[in-house]
């Protein structure tokens, strides 16, 4: 009995912790992004967040306008990529598992992430591709700053190319911005093959 007050006591909690009026949940008007290298789209929130396209335009980054609500500066992306070589057998590109382990060693090494930490992981189809569903927290080595990290992982049958959605955000922003994320991420569409 005690635990199951105590499960539902923490449900209530973290679902009082996302205001139902959240302009960063609940936006009425949303913008369609469409990628023409990988051949994908998504939605986001017309107010409130700027779109980045990088410079090689495999992607979208997506940053609120107003970072002070926010413990840290959070952000969301998505892209697309090429498969690359998998280091065991460099004939073939990267597995799914390969590309998630890959993702890891490349945060603790350029991200300068330490004292990473994988919160969840879950294998999954989206849109009849396999993928892999994770969260993170990790340290940055640099600022001692913590970050929370989430994301999806799609691969296509062939494991070239492959597709990610990330956000960034601090522990104490998630509550508010996974479920952002999460809208943004059912309005993912792959297209067709890219350009």
């Amino acid at each position: 009995m005690k635990l199951w007050l105590s499960m539902v006591l923490l449900v209530f909690s973290v679902s009082a912790a996302v205001p139902s009026q959240s302009p960063y949940v609940k936006n009425r008007r949303w913008r369609t992004y469409r990628n023409a290298n990988y051949n994908f789209s998504l939605r986001y929130p017309a107010h409130g967040w700027s779109k980045y396209e990088g410079f090689d335009q495999n992607g979208v980054s997506l940053r609120p306008l107003d970072k002070s609500r926010f413990h840290l500066p959070p952000e969301i992306g998505v892209g697309g990529a090429v498969g690359q070589p998998s280091d065991a057998d460099e004939t073939r590109s990267r597995n799914l598992e390969e590309d998630f382990q890959f993702g890891l060693d490349a945060l603790k090494e350029y991200g300068h992430a330490r004292n990473l930490v994988v919160l969840s992981k879950a294998s999954t189809t989206i849109q009849g591709r396999r993928a892999i569903v994770s969260t993170t927290r990790y340290e940055h080595s640099s600022t001692g700053y913590i970050w929370f990290h989430k994301e999806i992982l799609i691969h296509t049958e062939d494991d070239s190319p492959t597709y990610h959605l990330e956000l960034y955000c601090s522990p104490d922003d998630a509550p508010v911005l996974v479920p952002l994320f999460d809208n943004i991420s059912k309005t993912f569409r792959i297209l067709g093959p890219p350009a």
